[in-house]
């Protein structure tokens, strides 16, 4: 297992209110034309799949999703 924390930047297909931000504490929120990049650091794969698990099971549209590493400049 990685020992390493990595931060992934996601984009969900619309602008996400409070509410919703609030069941992601790990991510800090901006909006992007119509679209919300969320950025943050995971301990490991286990939490990141537990994050797109949480995204599909309220029914939002993943687009992108990258490690801010390797994508960042597509992200901006």
């Amino acid at each position: 297992m990685n020992d390493t924390h990595t931060c992934y930047i996601i984009r969900i297909d619309r602008e996400l209110g409070p509410g919703i931000a609030a069941l992601f504490p790990e991510f800090t929120m901006t909006h992007d034309e119509g679209t919300t990049v969320m950025r943050g650091t995971l301990p490991d794969q286990a939490m990141l799949h537990g994050v797109l698990t949480r995204i599909r099971d309220l029914g939002l549209t993943l687009i992108a999703l990258a490690r801010e590493n390797d994508e960042s400049e597509r992200f901006r």
